[in-house]
């Protein structure tokens, strides 16, 4: 596939990968996600084989593909405790740093980050409709275990939220970044704030709520939109507080005001620093969390636990140190590149999340976070390496216009 059409269909391609996973997180068998990793790694392949990459991969693919031989490593060793979870662990880093790697490509940025955008959009939609009416169905059809409401397509209110706090920032900023048509990402960011407020989760309406205010602090402090500016801050102001009101935000306010909101989690999270004491080097084995667990429990709740409900302490727990310091050199570049990209706050905000809870576990949702993450440095990368960049908007990126691409 030569030049110009390598440009327009590598982007598709990804955010149909994306698509998928989200579409297809409510499914409890091992078919979507090992759907979704053959798509990753073939697709990775053939952009190889395009001869896509002139230069060596940005550094923070090399510390994802270092998680998943740290895994190789714990097998060969025998250090992990369950060889079999450990080795799905280890195509899920790989297929996450195969992501990181494509998202540095995405030229055509400002299309592709309109797709994610948008497709978030539909989903608030979705969840502000289903909300009261799905009884744990998925689209009203699909049944699931879950008694309680689904949200779009996630059958967890905290996977949702932070869904949705990857796109709240890029929807907010757009407001004021586009002249023409930042009534409607008003509309989307106002949609996604009620879905969130919606789905209770007490995280997540925090985190979108620092978002809303960091974004107007940073675009006011820009002189970003002077004309209009008054106008849009009016207008994402009243529908942020129209559709929270609507959603009805009782439920996450009771939920705020708990007597003990940190209950079972401070128990996970005990216990999660308990096995990262005892093993503080080599950890337990990649995704051994569910089998080493019941040794280091403080307390039986009588359900089983599949997570740490704290992704920073089953890391430790899993991996050891070197994990948790990997991903928190990727926090602090997600930081930095939010500085430049206000849109990225949103990967910060899930890192934050992943605090309280495991929004990366899955796949289906972490494929966002890592391609974004791949988005965010892609530009910087690309210039330092003189290669050209295309259609990014002084908005989007914090930084002149790159020249156009003349592939």
């Amino acid at each position: 596939m030569p030049g110009r059409s390598i440009h327009l269909a590598m982007p598709i391609a990804l955010l149909a990968l994306l698509w998928f996973g989200v579409a297809t997180i409510w499914v409890e068998g091992r078919w979507a996600v090992s759907s979704l990793e053959a798509a990753i790694f073939l697709f990775t392949t053939c952009t190889v084989f395009q001869s896509r990459w002139k230069t060596h991969p940005h550094w923070a693919v090399g510390c994802l593909a270092a998680v998943a031989m740290w895994g190789i490593a714990q097998m060969l060793f025998g250090w992990t405790v369950s060889p079999a979870e450990t080795q799905w662990a280890i195509l899920y880093w790989m297929a996450s740093a195969c992501l990181c790697a494509l998202g540095t490509l995405v030229r055509r940025r400002e299309y592709f980050l309109n797709g994610l955008l948008w497709f978030g959009a539909a989903a608030s939609v979705l969840t502000l409709a289903q909300l009261y009416t799905s009884k744990g169905r998925i689209l009203w059809w699909i049944p699931t275990h879950e008694l309680d409401q689904i949200f779009g397509t996630f059958p967890n209110r905290n996977h949702y939220a932070a869904f949705i706090e990857l796109l709240f920032p890029l929807a907010v900023w757009r407001t004021f970044e586009d002249r023409g048509n930042g009534w409607r990402y008003a509309g989307a960011a106002s949609l996604m704030y009620g879905s969130v407020i919606a789905s209770a989760s007490r995280a997540g309406a925090i985190l979108v709520t620092v978002e809303l205010a960091l974004v107007l602090v940073m675009v006011h402090w820009r002189g970003l939109g002077k004309t209009h500016f008054r106008a849009r801050l009016i207008l994402v102001l009243g529908g942020v507080v129209a559709f929270a009101v609507v959603a009805g935000p009782e439920t996450v306010w009771r939920r705020l005001w708990a007597p003990n909101p940190y209950a079972v989690r401070r128990e996970y999270l005990e216990s999660a620093l308990a096995m990262f004491a005892v093993r503080p080097l080599r950890g337990f084995g990649l995704g051994t969390w569910a089998s080493a667990y019941p040794a280091y429990a403080v307390a039986d709740f009588g359900v089983m636990a599949n997570h740490a409900h704290s992704e920073w302490g089953q890391w430790g727990a899993e991996g050891g140190v070197g994990v948790v310091a990997i991903m928190a050199g990727l926090f602090v570049l997600a930081l930095r590149r939010a500085v430049s990209n206000v849109w990225a706050f949103g990967l910060v905000a899930v890192m934050l999340h992943a605090l309280v809870d495991y929004p990366l576990v899955r796949l289906g949702l972490g494929s966002w976070w890592f391609a974004l993450l791949g988005v965010a440095i892609g530009e910087t990368w690309q210039l330092r390496n003189h290669e050209p960049a295309t259609e990014v908007k002084l908005g989007i990126a914090g930084t002149p216009p790159f020249p156009k691409s003349r592939a």
